[in-house]
């Protein structure tokens, strides 16, 4: 057991009468809240006397509590022995009780006399009413910290293994480990799903590189440092080729190893192909249409897209279009017609409108059309853009007009005809008049004569 010192002081350990009367907490509270601090821990008075222990530290070294409080924790059965670590002790306790805390590595003792490395710590503590300041020492072993970190490693790497395991034995990638001679000697179950060999076959070495990716540049590729991404074509076992999407990246450490990640890239090459054919007839719908088409966005009236037919209504080519908004294309006199039109759908909750209106040719003059817009909405429902069909009608407003002008030529002819006729029938009926009357004078003329006549004769 450590030896007793005979050096006291006149402070009252924490649990001696009349300590709770000096102002200092209840000797209960105090240890049981020491006894809950993991390290060995000891209160002091400012000169460095022991006023309470840990059970930490008790149990560190097989210590009685009556052994320590009381005493000078430089003459603790820690420190026998050890001038060195005495020093630094003291130092740490001066400097302490002058208001700084106070850190330092040193040498320390158990029950069996083994030395062991710790790192003290002495802080003042205040804020107890009408005593002198405290001190609080603790010590942590170093050592346990040294035992602890290969087994903290062990878990660290069992966690990683666990995870490994479960990211290699993925079936939506396919993982496979190559060697320096371009032999795969370890892969997961989608690689062998993808490519068709047993894994018997990956792990007696029939399986390479080469037979794999019978392409030079992916060798080539797989032959780099760092990890390389690429889409190429895996020649499976029953010679069937596939798309897919390589990831290649070696492995650090002295063997030189790297593992390829294949994903099959076959369905997105399948959507790919449709988008592509899905464009080339949108493109040939858009571009070879009979009529005009344009794209805009519904906030700017910018114009996005337009065809070739919409350039020969305007004169104007794709690139001085698309530099240009939805109402520069309208006469003057009709601007606000499509705008009207569209604000007038979006308001009836229509995603439809149509109008008339003339649009302006770059070499002057302009062209009758009749645009047919429908509004594309996002997901979330926001305009989206606007899609326009545009048909030259100026032949058919032309042949209107030249059809209005002739009804009313027609028109004014018939009026005419008519008038004409109404004077005609008034000058027959004047005539008519007039030979009726020339007729009753002539008869009353003649018979007149005829009865002078008559009366001559008698």
């Amino acid at each position: 057991m450590p030896p007793n010192a005979d050096q006291t002081s006149d402070t009252p350990p924490l649990g001696a009468p009349g300590a709770e009367a000096t102002g200092f907490p209840s000797p209960t509270f105090l240890r049981e809240l020491l006894d809950g601090i993991p390290v060995g821990a000891v209160v002091l008075s400012a000169d460095g006397i022991v006023l309470e222990v840990n059970a930490t530290a008790l149990k560190a070294s097989r210590l009685e509590r009556s052994s320590l409080v009381g005493k000078p924790l430089v003459d603790a059965y820690w420190w026998q022995g050890l001038t060195k670590s005495r020093e630094l002790l003291a130092a740490a306790i001066a400097k302490a009780a002058s208001g700084e805390s106070a850190v330092f590595l040193a040498q320390a003792r158990t029950t069996a006399a083994i030395l062991r490395r710790v790192r003290v710590v002495v802080h003042p503590l205040t804020g107890i009413a009408g005593r002198s300041p405290l001190l609080i020492a603790s010590a942590a072993d170093l050592g346990d910290r040294a035992r602890a970190a290969p087994a903290a490693s062990r878990a660290a790497l069992r966690r990683s293994r666990t995870r490994l395991a479960q990211v290699t034995q993925t079936r939506a990638v396919a993982i496979a480990f190559r060697d320096e001679q371009g032999r795969l000697h370890d892969a997961n179950d989608g690689f062998l799903e993808l490519t068709g060999y047993t894994r018997a076959e990956v792990f007696n070495g029939t399986v390479s590189w080469r037979s794999l990716f019978p392409d030079d540049d992916a060798e080539a590729l797989a032959a780099e440092d760092g990890v390389r991404t690429y889409e190429t074509q895996i020649l499976r076992r029953d010679g069937g080729r596939v798309p897919v999407l390589a990831s290649v990246s070696r492995l650090l450490g002295p063997v030189n190893e790297q593992v390829v990640y294949l994903v099959d890239n076959a369905e997105q090459k399948r959507a790919e192909a449709e988008l592509r054919a899905r464009e080339e007839e949108y493109r040939a719908t858009f571009e070879l249409a009979g009529v005009g088409k344009y794209q805009s966005d519904p906030v700017s009236g910018r114009l996005l897209r337009v065809n070739r037919k919409l350039c020969e209504i305007t004169g104007y080519t794709v690139d001085e279009l698309l530099g240009m908004r939805v109402a520069g294309l309208a006469h003057s006199d009709d601007r606000d017609a499509e705008r009207l039109a569209y604000r007038q759908a979006v308001q009836d909750g229509e995603k439809e409108w149509a109008c008339e209106l003339r649009y302006r040719n770059k070499y002057g003059g302009a062209r009758w059309v009749s645009v047919t817009g429908t509004l594309i909405e996002d997901p979330s429902g926001a305009p989206l853009r606007t899609v326009c069909v545009v048909q030259d009608i100026t032949d058919r407003i032309h042949a209107a007009q030249q059809l209005a002008d002739l009804n009313h030529t027609l028109e004014e002819r018939i009026n005419e005809r008519t008038l004409s006729l109404i004077r005609n029938q008034e000058r027959l009926r004047q005539l008519t008049s007039e030979l009726a009357l020339a007729e009753q004078r002539e008869r009353r003329r003649l018979a007149g004569d005829l009865h002078d006549y008559l009366a001559q004769l008698l």
